[in-house]
């Protein structure tokens, strides 16, 4: 049954932007710098646009008002785009990529696996991984930071998932990277050969997804096997979950997509995420000194533990505005099951409807001096006085993502551990952009040198 009209019933044309090819039409502008294509578009077209692309209808639209109805009054019309779907063939029906009553079935499943105070038997687990990441670096003056907080996140999401092996962790790794750089390159060209034809990419990726499904599978018989006494991992908390209305727990099929997409989402996005926000941290040292100093008088030279982070709140604060400029999930994709109506815009069922986080994280309608960066854009009167959705860096809805708080506790302990004994020091030239692919990269990496701090800077 077609969703309703809720915020205007009159008819309004969508605009389109011209074509820049008579065949492809805005594709290679969109793919060579899809935030910056769709940013430019929308300061000149408006909050909703269309994009000629071959072979779909992609309707872009930034202002919050017509985000949350897709996102929170009208989610049950609207389905993961496209992209995000031929995911399934690595994640299977993962919370990720399922849709409808499965996806709700699944949620209800794994929601209380991710309590707050659940998670918080995770944090001695972000912790000690943290810690040898920083004796290592005593030994390392400078290196590429995009690598060394995708291991350490990485190590973190595998060993909270599974309590898994180093070996283990590193095999599961390889495999989804070659996995996702797979997706990656399919989504880019509008041309691919089928799956099951024996390219080498597809050997690669076929190869990747046995190494895979042997490892959780593997860690799932064992676990089945041998029982789940002293077992604190979120896969623990996966097999004895129950869905409160029927009882039924996941079956191994259920667990695999579960744990690969928490995998694959959980340290990827985090990675990033802290990339990101030492660099920020970089170029804006008296935002870095605020920082040290809070997590001084807060911590001194102590861990930091899920109790004791609380008191971080400038450092929060902090995370929040790296998250605004530079958000992991740099943009969210839908699809109308039917034709809905978005402030008078007819919305054709099968349309490819996306929500630039980036672009609404910078709109200067919302944000004032949009491309600063200040934390104190979260304190809690000015969250107030915005738009719900002017801020969305994971999610939102029913859809909000699981792991938003076993994130935003992982980046607040490596950040304050980090902090506490490195100030780091990107290169010039570092980093060279933005590589927007499933979740928004620095280009090429991040080289960077270390410096560590006196006593009594800390």
């Amino acid at each position: 049954m077609p969703a309703t009209a809720t915020l205007s019933s009159a008819v309004r044309q969508i605009p389109k932007i011209p074509r820049a090819h008579w065949l492809l039409g805005n594709l290679r502008p969109f793919v060579s710098s899809p935030p910056h294509f769709l940013q430019q578009a929308h300061s000149r077209y408006g909050p909703i646009l269309e994009v000629g692309i071959p072979g779909r209808r992609l309707i872009s639209m930034v202002e919050p008002a017509y985000i949350q109805q897709v996102l929170v009054g009208h989610n049950r019309n609207y389905i993961k785009d496209p992209n995000t779907r031929a995911l399934k063939i690595s994640l299977g029906e993962g919370l990720l990529t399922s849709d409808g009553d499965f996806w709700r079935k699944q949620r209800r499943i794994a929601q209380p696996a991710f309590h707050r105070h659940r998670l918080q038997q995770l944090a001695q687990n972000m912790v000690k991984h943290t810690r040898e990441m920083l004796q290592q670096w005593e030994h390392k003056p400078g290196f590429n930071l995009a690598d060394e907080m995708m291991v350490l996140t990485s190590d973190i999401a595998a060993t909270s998932l599974f309590g898994a092996s180093v070996q283990n962790n590193l095999e599961i790794g390889r495999a989804l990277l070659t996995a996702m750089r797979y997706h990656i390159q399919r989504f880019n060209n509008p041309f691919n050969l089928p799956h099951w034809m024996p390219t080498p990419a597809n050997r690669r990726y076929q190869r990747a997804m046995q190494v895979l499904d042997r490892s959780v599978y593997g860690m799932i018989e064992q676990r089945r096997r041998a029982g789940q006494d002293g077992q604190h991992d979120l896969l623990a908390m996966l097999m004895e979950a129950r869905d409160e209305e029927t009882g039924e727990g996941m079956s191994d099929k259920q667990l695999r997509d579960e744990c690969i997409t928490l995998f694959a989402a959980g340290h990827e996005t985090s990675a990033n995420a802290l990339c990101w926000l030492f660099y920020l941290l970089d170029q804006h040292p008296q935002v870095q000194q605020k920082v040290v100093a809070e997590i001084e008088a807060v911590l001194g030279q102590d861990e930091p533990t899920a109790g004791s982070i609380r008191g971080l709140e400038y450092t929060f604060r902090t995370i929040q505005e790296g998250l605004r400029l530079y958000p992991p999930a740099w943009i969210i994709g839908r699809e109308p099951l039917a034709d809905d109506h978005i402030d008078g815009y007819h919305i054709p069922k099968g349309a490819f409807v996306t929500m630039c986080t980036y672009v609404v994280h910078r709109l200067p309608q919302l944000w004032e001096s949009p491309e600063a960066f200040e934390p104190d854009r979260f304190l809690p009167e000015a969250v107030k006085a915005r738009p719900k959705y002017a801020y969305f860096p994971f999610g939102g809805g029913p859809r909000l993502c699981i792991g938003n708080h076993f994130a935003l506790m992982e980046m607040q302990i490596v950040l304050a551990m980090v902090l506490q004994r490195f100030r780091i020091r990107c290169l010039p030239g570092q980093p060279a952009g933005m590589e927007p692919l499933i979740t928004l990269r620095p280009k090429g990496g991040m080289q960077v040198k270390l410096e560590k701090r006196r006593l009594q800077e800390i």
